[in-house]
């Protein structure tokens, strides 16, 4: 199956009626893999590249409902590649209102990267939204995106200490809010998650269902996000 942080928001957004264009970079049978995405209602516009695409293999233990993720390395990226790509993404800025960027960096990109991508799009006044590990968000707050959903495991990550309390995470998303970041979601799983905006801070508790598997929750919560603020809907 297609997977990947960027391509589950896109997925949700082309079941709610948006047409969301995908990018990167991507390796070898790049073609069959666009086309495949077009028929689900992804447009698909990447630097391909003649590299392997990466295997992950999620395995879920039925009798306890644990999930454990074996994830190939992604392949490495040329500086040539990557020029692509910046040239690729600047041209795409002029087209668009709002840009999700998910997911880790592959070997060869400098960890400042997302906060290179975040400046261009505040230049070309689109909304950067980000999702990503806490040691890349350490880096990409400095540039100010518009919204970002650090779970608590990147929280953490992203401060540097345990989180314990309920008051911890109210105070790191007040914190990130008094950065300059319009919008901050702090996932905490079957706990719900807190929503921060400026002057406002709403919890919301998660509903009561059977799990059949979390890949893709955190993703999907993240376009549900963007699409909140695509329609201009208010925090709540």
């Amino acid at each position: 199956d297609f997977g990947g942080k960027g391509i589950n928001v896109a997925r949700v957004l082309a079941h709610f009626g948006i047409q969301p264009t995908a990018t990167g970079w991507l390796g070898r049978k790049g073609q069959h893999y666009e086309k495949k995405l077009n028929e689900m209602g992804i447009h698909s516009t990447f630097v391909l590249t003649n590299q392997k695409i990466r295997t992950n293999v999620k395995v879920l233990e039925q009798h306890s409902g644990k999930m454990t993720e074996l994830n190939e390395a992604g392949f490495p990226i040329s500086e040539a590649e990557q020029d692509r790509f910046i040239e690729h993404y600047t041209a795409l800025l002029s087209k668009i209102d709002v840009v999700i960027l998910a997911g880790s960096l592959p070997s060869g990109i400098d960890p400042s990267f997302y906060c290179y991508l975040i400046e261009q799009a505040n230049k070309h006044q689109v909304l950067a939204f980000l999702d990503t590990n806490g040691n890349l968000l350490k880096y990409a707050t400095k540039a100010v995106p518009y919204a970002i959903k650090p779970n608590q495991e990147e929280l953490e990550e992203y401060l540097g200490y345990v989180v314990q309390k309920e008051q911890d995470v109210i105070e790191a998303g007040q914190a990130l809010i008094n950065q300059g970041i319009s919008l901050v979601a702090i996932s905490l799983g079957a706990k719900g998650a807190y929503f921060f905006q400026k002057g406002q801070v709403i919890k919301s508790k998660s509903p009561h269902i059977k799990v059949e598997s979390t890949v893709g929750a955190g993703d999907s919560m993240f376009a549900g996000m963007a699409i909140s603020v695509m329609n201009n809907w208010n925090l709540e």
